[in-house]
């Protein structure tokens, strides 16, 4: 396990290009093993965040499960791009709860976005140097957690 993450992680034997993690954006960048690392566990520590909040407040098992399967993309500093498919996951429990409620505002958009963006994630991190995955996914990271307040503001209302 140690040569394969020397060799593979942070010597990045596999191109920093098809890592599609904040680790693999900071090595691509020239950023040092140690700052990467960082990085990385700074994405970590605000995604298990986001992903605790969820599951303590009041809602579907839906949106739950989608900010688990994104938190496991951003949590992970080995994320290749064809682990991007995970993404059919929160992208399919956020429109089944918002099918069976409302979507918010721009979610559609978001997730159109989410879906169609692994189609040019190596391209654009291989070729163009923009390392663009973790912010697709924190944007829907974000939208997750929005969704999960909209179902609490409606439980606490129901509550009353």
């Amino acid at each position: 396990m140690p040569v394969t993450t020397h060799l593979m992680l942070e010597q990045g034997d596999i191109g920093f290009g098809k890592m599609q993690s904040i680790f693999g954006a900071a090595r691509l960048w020239g950023a040092s093993v140690a700052v990467s690392y960082a990085m990385q566990a700074v994405v970590s520590v605000l995604a298990a965040g986001a992903v605790l909040w969820v599951w303590l407040k009041p809602g579907g098992y839906p949106v739950k499960a989608a900010a688990l399967a994104a938190g496991t993309l951003l949590v992970t500093p080995y994320v290749v791009d064809y682990d991007l498919v995970l993404l059919a996951l929160p992208i399919a429990w956020l429109s089944w709860d918002a099918m069976h409620s409302a979507f918010l505002p721009w979610e559609k958009s978001i997730l159109f976005f989410v879906w169609l963006f692994p189609l040019f994630a190596r391209v654009l991190s291989m070729f163009a140097s923009l390392p663009l995955t973790p912010l697709v996914l924190a944007l829907l990271m974000l939208a997750i957690v929005r969704r999960g307040a909209a179902a609490e503001a409606v439980y606490r209302s129901n509550s009353q």
